[in-house]
């Protein structure tokens, strides 16, 4: 680090969920190592976006410019290849697990989209049924995926014996 280089550094201040909770609509400026830090809306922390209203949608929404972009350029180079890759390579939906504020209009937006990659790439036109088209491929339903990558973060938090966590546990988040 040479002198004069500094990381942008963020603040957030996050809305109360009671509205007659709130202080003031308008913060003093904080510096560190002269530089004054900046207020921001939203970030983005380890892929995951952080907003000031903890709203996952910017995180539904990335992943669904993920999953066309990862389906689009499969279809391209390779055309119809393996359910295998299909799943290794577009059924990675990262930080699913923690998807809780959300619209069921936004949720509904990423479940098109994964019924929209399938029948791109295994070449099923919009007339074939999504569940008959899932069954036949022996793919999960939207539904299920969610449902599991909860269910395996659960018991992976359950059975961690990490003592951040099981402090997290016990305050019962």
């Amino acid at each position: 680090m040479g002198s004069g280089w500094m990381l942008d550094c963020w603040n957030m201040v996050f809305t109360p969920r009671d509205k007659e909770n709130i202080v003031s609509y308008s913060f003093p400026e904080f510096i560190l190592n002269g530089h004054p830090l900046k207020y921001v809306s939203k970030f983005c922390y380890l892929g995951h976006v952080i907003t000031n209203t903890l709203s996952d949608e910017n995180n539904i929404h990335r992943e669904i410019r993920n999953m066309y972009i990862r389906a689009n350029m499969l279809f391209r180079k390779f055309n119809k290849c393996s359910i295998r890759v299909f799943r290794s390579y577009c059924i990675c939906l990262y930080g699913i697990a923690l998807l809780k504020k959300y619209t069921k209009t936004c949720l509904d937006k990423f479940k098109m989209c994964y019924h929209r990659c399938i029948r791109l790439f295994f070449g099923y036109s919009t007339m074939h049924n999504v569940t008959e088209i899932l069954f036949e491929l022996g793919l999960p339903s939207f539904n299920t995926l969610v449902h599991n990558s909860r269910v395996i973060y659960r018991t992976q938090i359950a059975n961690s014996t990490n003592d951040i966590l099981m402090h997290f546990r016990l305050l019962g988040f």
